[in-house]
């Protein structure tokens, strides 16, 4: 009897999972990225959710192949840190896709590479309010915006999920964001400052629009800021650069989720990558140089083996700024030199004219 007396509240809180041991804590990535001694390049790569089951049924393709060949690729070149621009997972509250999402990025944490991320709209899913996220990136602190270095770049991460924050959030990473920018601006040591979010302020996708409160809350301050030379976002699932106003635009949303063709009629002209309207998967990699950033761009063709440079370019620091003595070019950024072109009939000499829109306008939007 006393036995039984013993078993029963046991099985009766197995039944409730209350027997069950707990589950192991979530794989950490490892944290702040180190300061660069010369050359070395960094990786930034946006969308790496899988296909829902909800988008298959309405045919939007299945990327599983490529996704599991991207993060691999990208840790074999051992950059100095990961940038992850959003949507790490297709729904941010299932333990399944986070276990997904281990999976692929298990070569980075073998390689101790730090891995710094932004949230998207897909890890807010389920009403997850970041928990699986964070767990993941314990030196974020829970932290949905901050700002780090990493040698004379100065870099600030922003959550670019409105809705999700709340008004009050919303306003007062945007007044950290402006206390942000003037820090750099003040400090003579940042030649130049990225900007990394999710949504994209300007994308000619045909499924997602430009993101009018990013565009509202973020873009007048980053053109008024001397030392910001991009902003790179994910979200419109593909490949887009553009230029305005001096200032960098960066989709970089090619990690693996379902891809969007560009339509005929595009919003935004010239853009600054002529490429199909289909694009490669797609991470680039950035290095620091005497004169600025030297970015690559590599991609994968759908069911492809071998990954191919889709653009190369530079992103200068501003004119006023004078770059510290022990910066070392490093010209062989990677070893991609010796990727074949994703794209042979694009010719590498034809350079789209700068544009002709007034710096204020490109704020304004309708919101969609």
């Amino acid at each position: 009897m006393t036995f039984h007396r013993r078993l029963l509240p046991c099985l009766l809180a197995l039944t409730l999972g209350a027997c069950v041991a707990p589950a192991p804590p979530p794989p950490t990535f490892a944290g702040t990225p180190f300061y660069p001694a010369g050359g070395g390049h960094f990786t930034v790569i946006g969308d790496l959710q899988g296909t829902l089951l909800a988008e298959r049924l309405f045919g939007r393709e299945d990327n599983d192949p490529e996704r599991a060949r991207l993060l691999p690729e990208v840790a074999r070149t051992n950059p100095a840190f990961v940038v992850m621009l959003g949507d790490l997972v297709s729904w941010g509250a299932s333990e399944h896709a986070w276990q997904d999402f281990d999976r692929h990025t298990d070569a980075l944490r073998r390689m101790g590479t730090p891995v710094l991320a932004v949230p998207g709209n897909h890890d807010y899913y389920g009403g997850s309010r970041l928990h699986q996220y964070f767990a993941r990136f314990p030196q974020l602190r829970d932290q949905n915006w901050y700002e780090r270095r990493y040698g004379e770049l100065g870099m600030i991460f922003l959550d670019s999920n409105a809705r999700q924050l709340g008004a009050d959030r919303w306003a007062a990473q945007q007044r950290w964001y402006q206390d942000a920018l003037k820090r750099f601006d003040a400090d003579p040591s940042v030649l130049g400052v990225l900007v990394f979010l999710h949504h994209a302020p300007l994308t000619n996708s045909s499924v997602v629009g430009d993101n009018a409160a990013v565009r509202e809350a973020f873009l007048p301050d980053f053109f008024q800021t001397q030392k910001t030379i991009g902003m790179v976002t994910g979200h419109a699932h593909g490949y887009e650069r553009f230029e305005q106003c001096g200032k960098a635009f960066i989709v970089s949303a090619g990690g693996g989720g379902p891809r969007t063709k560009l339509p005929a009629h595009r919003r935004h002209r010239p853009e600054k990558f002529m490429g199909p309207a289909e694009r490669n998967f797609n991470f680039v990699e950035l290095s620091l140089r005497s004169s600025g950033l030297r970015a690559e761009v590599v991609g994968l063709p759908k069911g492809g083996q071998n990954f191919c440079r889709m653009e190369a370019f530079d992103l200068p620091w501003p004119e006023h700024q004078i770059a510290i003595g022990h910066l070392v070019d490093d010209k062989r950024l990677s070893g991609r030199e010796s990727l074949d072109n994703c794209y042979p009939a694009l010719a590498e000499s034809e350079t789209p004219a700068p544009s002709a829109l007034k710096c204020p306008d490109v704020v304004r939007t309708e919101r969609r």
